[in-house]
């Protein structure tokens, strides 16, 4: 009987426990299943109406050919998309802002670049011929119909009008090798405080060291640019004097801004091949100076040294504009597109003009709203 009753309590001992490993495991909760699924996004169907090359922000070039339908899918966010055709006379470019995973049409419309180019191509051709055409009924004009006393008379007062220029322009070199000696006087200063405060170990002295030695290259890299700017003024200046050394001896007496620079000198901005321009980046907008000659062209940009440029006309290979646009690109072989805002009095025809003038190889791409 006894034994009887120990095996009755070892079975309801044995259901008890069962019982609560099955809530256990009941209570457990079950594993994680991955259930996201792979999030959508944009894509970009891209068609072209002539053969060309494309990219997208700064990715790799990818070919493409006319009418055919190019799919490739895209980051949220706002792109650039760049195209430019075979021979590399036609450049097209967009942004596209890609703000939802949908699908984004782009059409590159290089036709119209084209025909807007080879149409300002026949305008240039055609007006340089007018030109030729009345400067050569002018001067055969003016050489039937001009005596010698109001030749004589012209030339005096062309003469005196050089003198002229030339006294003032003088004036400005003298201030310019001014400025820039003080410039080397500031940034001798400033290295001088730098090396002092490179003797200091402390915090303060790194830092003061770190702001002497910015100083002082701001103050070089102005100092350079008003030495440029002297030797330009000096070009003019003798240009001035070979003119005036031609109308001494009998030589033709142009009319003036026919090639020349004389009279000039503050009344046409940016006739002596120099343009306050501005230049912005990342970081902000930063104003400079743009210097045209057949020699060189350079840009000396304030407070950015590194943006400097000097160019000569073989790294020049492309100028894109609208005629009253605010802004010129320049590519340039070994560095790329660089953009220009232009600033009043200037216009965008006029620095592109400039350019050509000394540049004859640029070519000129100019684009209609």
């Amino acid at each position: 009987m006894s034994h009887m009753r120990s095996s009755h309590n070892y079975l309801i001992l044995l259901l008890v426990s069962s019982a609560s490993a099955f809530t256990l495991l009941a209570q457990q909760p079950a594993p994680a299943t991955n259930t996201s699924a792979p999030q959508p996004t944009p894509t970009l169907l891209i068609q072209t109406d002539l053969d060309c090359t494309f990219t997208v922000d700064d990715g790799a070039s990818v070919a493409l050919l006319a009418d055919v339908i190019k799919k490739m899918p895209i980051a949220l966010g706002e792109h650039l998309i760049t195209a430019v055709t075979a021979d590399r006379k036609d450049q097209w470019k967009t942004v596209v802002n890609a703000d939802k995973p949908v699908q984004k049409v782009v059409v590159i419309e290089l036709q119209k670049v084209r025909a807007a180019r080879e149409k300002g191509e026949r305008e240039a051709a055609q007006l340089e011929q007018d030109i030729k055409t009345k400067k050569e009924q002018a001067e055969k004009d003016g050489g039937e119909t001009r005596d010698k006393a109001t030749l004589q008379n012209a030339i005096k007062q062309r003469q005196t009008e050089i003198e002229g220029q030339i006294v003032e322009l003088r004036r400005q070199v003298r201030l310019e090798v001014v400025a820039a000696q003080a410039d080397d006087d500031s940034a001798q200063q400033s290295r001088v405080n730098q090396a002092i405060a490179s003797t200091q170990r402390t915090n303060i002295g790194m830092l003061a060291g770190i702001a002497d030695n910015a100083l002082a290259t701001s103050s070089a890299s102005s100092a350079t640019a008003h030495r440029v700017r002297a030797a330009q003024l000096q070009s003019q200046i003798d240009d001035l004097n070979r003119q005036a050394a031609s109308l001494d001896s009998g030589g033709p007496l142009l009319p003036m801004g026919a090639g020349e620079k004389i009279g000039t000198i503050g009344k046409i901005p940016g006739e002596d091949g120099v343009f306050n321009l501005g230049h912005g980046d990342f970081w902000g907008h930063h104003p400079g100076q743009l210097s045209v000659s057949p020699d060189r062209v350079q840009w000396v940009e304030s407070g950015k040294p590194k943006h400097n440029l000097s160019l000569s006309c073989a790294q020049l290979e492309q100028a894109v504009y609208e005629s009253g646009g605010s802004y010129v690109f320049l590519h340039i072989k070994g560095v790329g597109e660089r953009d220009f805002d232009i600033q009043a009095p200037y216009t965008a025809a006029q620095v592109v003009d400039a350019l050509s003038k000394a540049c004859p190889s640029l070519e000129r791409l100019r684009l209609v709203p």
